[in-house]
């Protein structure tokens, strides 16, 4: 029986990936605007809900750690790739770093922003949405 790829899951099917020059100025635009786009944002948000005297070092710190959640979201791919893990597996690997991410992003909210839970989850929250609104929009850009 044939190994099954990531192509096979249950998603819906993208096209292969052109890498061509259009593409990689997609995706770096996309990257662009998700690293900009957040903290501007922010300055409003932080400024409602008085959090300007620390919108800095929670810009900071969010920014450093996308190093860290880049690298755990790595982590199935490469045991994926490497033939330790199933495409099942690897599907459920995927949901528990999202659910980490989450985790670790309001983490560094509440810590950087010093605010509670209650008010980090929203921040994170509006985060998430503008990385889905201009990763679909760039998406729809390529042609995707």
């Amino acid at each position: 029986m044939a190994e099954a790829t990531l192509a096979d899951a249950s998603l819906p099917q993208l096209p292969p990936a052109d890498l061509s020059l259009s593409f990689t100025l997609v995706e770096s635009l996309n990257y662009g605007l998700q690293w900009a786009l957040f903290p501007l944002v922010m300055i409003g948000i932080a400024r409602v809900f008085n959090m300007s005297k620390r919108y800095v070092p929670y810009i900071v710190a969010h920014n450093w750690s996308i190093i860290v959640t880049s690298a755990v979201g790595f982590i199935p791919y490469a045991l994926f790739d490497a033939g330790i893990a199933s495409l099942d597996v690897t599907k459920f690997l995927n949901i528990a770093v999202g659910c980490f991410v989450i985790y670790y992003r309001c983490l560094v909210a509440v810590i950087a922003l010093e605010v509670p839970v209650l008010t980090a989850v929203p921040v994170v929250a509006i985060g998430v949405l503008l990385s889905l609104i201009t990763s679909i929009g760039m998406a729809a850009l390529h042609g995707l």
